[in-house]
This record gives structure tokens, sequence and C-alpha cells, in this order.
């Protein structure tokens, strides 16, 4: 009679190990750059990341400065500007902390394409880099200025704006002031991906030409760190997918399954004793 109870009990025993086995989240989906586990200790690795010029696009934000060393030019421009600066500064402290302080205080570039800019008006931004609306600028100036000495134009993007949802610590919207950002970045300050994010494939959704497009990323793959999309645009939309183990409901370590797994026979024995109580009584 024992001999027949063995196997099943052996069964029932090794589907109880597969299940907290298979469960865990093995070190192969979660340890960024493993490829560089089989380089020398002393070597370095050096990739050519390629960076393409962002070029402006509705509802981007920028900021610019114009002063002039001439005292003309500083009460035509200079005071203009500083007078609107200090109004949307003032309305910034007014909304209180947290807010988005270049939403107020910069240029929006509208519907057509166009910021309007005191005293030039509507100026042509969208479809060109930051580096070609400050040469546009310049041109326009030269019909208030007699040369390009005589005024001084600062242009830059008003904050890199980004957004992350799915399987990170910290899910939201972002603004970073910086002009450069990697996806590892943007990944860091949202607090990192959880134990269950699938880091072999991120969606991010990228806003090019009036569309909406959207790439797969690897973050463990060695070809991401030569991938156009390693530096993150302004109001890129990173999704994070949950691995399959999350769903069906097991833990990220060894010690979280087998804790579930005793729990779950802890309670069908209770049960069963409850049962056997049942019959008993009857």
């Amino acid at each position: 009679m024992r001999g027949k109870r063995l196997p099943h009990k052996f069964l029932l025993v090794a589907c109880m190990a597969a299940m907290v086995i298979s469960g865990c989240i093995p070190y192969k989906k979660q340890v960024y750059f493993q490829y560089l586990e089989e380089r020398a200790a002393d070597s370095v690795a050096t990739y050519a990341t390629p960076r393409s010029e962002y070029k402006l696009q509705v509802d981007d934000i920028i900021d610019i400065k114009i002063t002039s060393p001439s005292e003309d030019g500083a009460m035509f421009f200079d005071q203009t500007f500083r007078a609107s600066t200090m109004q949307n500064m003032n309305l910034a402290q007014m909304a209180g902390q947290g807010g988005d302080l270049f939403y107020l205080t910069g240029y929006i570039i509208n519907d057509s394409g166009f910021v309007q800019i005191p005293v030039l008006g509507n100026v042509p931004a969208a479809g060109l880099s930051v580096a070609e609306l400050k040469r546009t600028l310049e041109t326009r100036l030269l019909e208030y200025f007699t040369s390009r000495n005589s005024f001084y134009v600062g242009v830059k993007l008003g904050g890199l704006r980004y957004s992350v949802l799915g399987e990170v610590a910290r899910p939201g919207r972002y603004v970073v002031l910086e002009n450069r950002y990697n996806i590892y970045q943007a990944l860091a300050q949202v607090g990192d991906l959880t134990a269950f994010a699938n880091r072999n494939q991120l969606w991010l959704i990228r806003q090019e030409g009036g569309s909406s497009k959207m790439y797969s990323i690897d973050l463990m793959s060695e070809k991401l760190m030569t991938s156009p999309l390693f530096y993150i645009q302004p109001n890129d939309v990173i999704y994070v997918r949950p691995l399959k183990a999350k769903m069906a409901g097991f833990g990220s370590t060894f010690l979280q399954n087998l804790s579930s797994i005793a729990s779950l026979l802890s309670l069908s024995l209770s049960m069963y004793i409850a049962y056997l109580t049942l019959q008993n009584q009857q």
C-alpha cells in the first residue's frame, strides 16, 4: 500500500519544488551589462553612440534670452524680456512648488509651429534645431541692431520632459535640465525597474514628424549602446512591461516563493483537518 502512495507524494513534492524554482526571476533577466562579464577585468569598452540633432516640435518649450550691451538695445529688449520673465516667475511661485517653471517662463511652440516673442512677434521654430532657431532669431534681430556684435541670443530647450509607466519604482512625468540624457539615466531617475520588469522589451513612444512612433528597446543588449534610441528626446514615453511571473502571482526570489508555497500548504492542511473533524462528528 505504501509503495503505491510514494510516487504520488514524490510527485507532489516535485511539483512544489518546480513551482518554487520556476517562479524565481533568474539572474540573466535582472542584471544590466552582462555582456561585459566576458571581457577582461582591466579592459575598456568603447561605443560610438549616434546622436542626431533634435528638431523642435509643436508643444516644445524653448528658453530664449536676448541681451545687448548698448543702452538702446538694453531698454528695448532686455527690459521687455525681463518684465515678461519676472511676471511669469511670480506666477510660478504663486502656483506653488513642484510645478514646471519653464512652462511659465519659456516660449511654447504653438500648433502652427511658431513661437511668439516680444517685439519680434511670431518666429518659425518647428522643424528647426536649437542652433537653427538661434540663427533665425539673430537674422530677425538685425532689423533692430547694426551688427551681430550688438546683441547676444541664448536659445536652449526649456528642460527635457519624459514620462515612464509600468514596472518602475516611481512612475510619472519628469523634467530634467539636461541636453543629453540616456535611457539608463531616465530609468535611474524613476528609481530603476522593479524585479518583475521585462528588461528585454520596453516600449518607447516618440513624436516624430507630427506622428507617434513606437520602438522596442532591449536593455540587456549591447546593441543599445550604439542605437539611436540610446538618448531620450523631449516628450518620450517609456512603458516597462511586466514579466509573466508577476501575472502568475510568483515572488521575485526563492524565499518569497517558498513562503508562498508554505502558506498554501498550511491553508490546505487546515482545510483538510477541518474536513476530517466534520466527517468524524457525523
